[in-house]
């Protein structure tokens, strides 16, 4: 998902309203940023429970406007000043971070019909593996992507989701049959890694 977002916004860098030649940030320049901004506020936080707060809040494709209008607790309202401070940041240094490449993906496609049909034609077929561990952002680009032909192979297990606290939802697989009508279940029940 990250790399077909990096893909698809470099491409269409200027519908997503962002740098053409955009820089992305790893976790450990998220952690440096925030680090700072959490010394200017005089927040007493650990840098990575706030990239971690930020990055939930980015794979549930929530935005910082979004989540500073509903934050309402001293923690909510820290996380949100925080992120806007980040968000400048980020601006500033032309960059994206790993969670970004994947919100900005879901906006592009849910907000640039002309993008989204354009990518609906390109790919007739998409297939994703681990589909588990997917998180809402992940799961509204598969969604969008498919359109109306629903040409979607997924692989899953439900015994190996092991993103959940990363923000995956076991749900997406679950469900799967409702969200794509039509769907074949391929069960896959012997081991061929192991003989015993």
């Amino acid at each position: 998902f990250h790399s077909l977002g990096v893909r698809l916004l470099r491409e269409f860098y200027e519908r997503a309203k962002i740098p053409r030649g955009f820089s992305i940030w790893d976790r450990d320049d998220s952690t440096r940023s925030i680090k700072k901004v959490l010394e200017k506020l005089g927040l007493d936080w650990k840098p990575g429970a706030m990239v971690s707060a930020i990055s939930r809040e980015k794979g549930d494709g929530v935005s910082v406007g979004e989540y500073e209008e509903r934050a309402r607790t001293f923690r909510e309202r820290a996380i949100a000043q925080t992120w806007r401070i980040y968000e400048s940041a980020l601006v500033e240094e032309g960059a994206l971070d790993f969670d970004d490449l994947l919100l900005r993906t879901q906006n592009l496609l849910s907000g640039s019909p002309e993008t989204l049909t354009l990518l609906q034609n390109r790919w007739s077929h998409i297939t994703i593996d681990e589909y588990q561990d997917t998180n809402k952002s992940q799961y509204e680009i598969a969604r969008l992507l498919s359109g109306e032909k629903k040409n979607i192979c997924v692989v899953g297990d439900v015994d190996q989701n092991v993103y959940s606290w990363r923000g995956a939802n076991i749900e997406h697989l679950l469900s799967f049959e409702k969200t794509f009508p039509g769907t074949k279940v391929v069960l896959l029940e012997e081991n061929y890694r192991s003989s015993s």
